[in-house]
């Protein structure tokens, strides 16, 4: 516990304060005033911590020409909605899960949790085909029943953990007044339950909000994406021109197919093409660029 009863101990206190307040949102100062800069000022070599001449051009450009709007709309959207979905489901599972013994409980919640362990893209590639078929692909509906699908089993664990320390004795008493197992839940748990519900419906929001694709297009889509990227590779290694190629043995290190170094051990033994000129030092990414 800090001792302020001393000016000195105050003084030093609100110094730290003000320095690390300072540290912490000198970025978001630097971002604004970025914003109202014009592009001369904006991008010179002596940086100014105010604008001289104040613009709101780069604001209607974000908003009219970039269409800002449309994509901040569609992200909310889809996150409010897909989070709201998301924490009716957990709290009605989470609290089966806590209160109830039925055949198959410990199975199924075990089966839920057991998706946290598989990689994202493989969980991917299982939903991609059905939204295929039901024509999910592009739409709201969809993104939402993705993210649902990821947030789902994690935001469950949470209120099972939260409703297990739930008294039984308060759920026997109101049981023991008449009261159906629906009324129990819906009012007295439930209104014990906000601050875990809230807490829930957030981190399925920062969860679909950090996922959301603005744009509701074939190349932004994430589910989307496991088609084109083949597209994209193949688009690219036709771009590339004849007698450029990755590095070969005793000309520099070799490149994969996103630009990476490969180790040596992997491209030591290939052999490098006896008539092909001099190769320039071109990589993958900046032959597609």
């Amino acid at each position: 516990m800090l001792d302020l009863s001393s000016w000195q101990a105050k003084t030093i206190f609100a110094v730290c304060t003000l320095l690390i307040g300072c540290f912490l949102f000198f970025p978001v100062y630097w971002l604004f005033i970025s914003s109202l800069k014009v592009d001369a000022e904006l991008y010179a070599l002596e940086p100014t911590f105010y604008p001289h001449v104040l613009t709101l051009e780069h604001f209607r450009k974000a908003l009219f020409e970039a269409g800002l709007g449309l994509q901040l709309t569609n992200s909310l959207i889809v996150s409010l909605s897909s989070a709201a979905i998301n924490a009716t489901l957990a709290v009605y599972a989470g609290y089966s899960f806590a209160k109830y013994r039925y055949f198959g409980r410990r199975p199924v919640m075990l089966f839920m949790l057991s998706a946290q362990m598989f990689p994202f893209g493989l969980l991917l590639i299982t939903i991609y085909p059905m939204f295929t078929d039901f024509g999910l692909i592009d739409t709201r509906f969809g993104l939402m029943i993705s993210y649902i699908v990821f947030a789902l089993p994690v935001a469950t664990y949470m209120l099972y953990s939260y409703f297990s320390q739930v008294p039984n004795e308060l759920i026997e008493a109101a049981r023991a007044d008449g009261a159906s197992d629906l009324r129990i839940f819906h009012t007295i748990v439930l209104p014990i339950s906000l601050p875990p519900i809230i807490t829930v419906f957030l981190y399925s929001f920062m969860w679909s909000w950090k996922l959301a694709k603005p744009k509701l297009n074939a190349r932004q889509v994430p589910l989307a994406n496991l088609v084109s990227l083949p597209q994209q590779s193949a688009s690219c290694l036709a771009r590339i021109p004849r007698g450029v190629s990755p590095r070969r043995k005793g000309r520099g290190p070799m490149v994969d197919l996103t630009g990476n170094f490969m180790p040596r051990k992997v491209w030591e033994g290939v052999p490098s093409n006896p008539v092909s000129p001099p190769i320039p030092r071109v990589s993958f990414i900046s032959a597609c660029s």
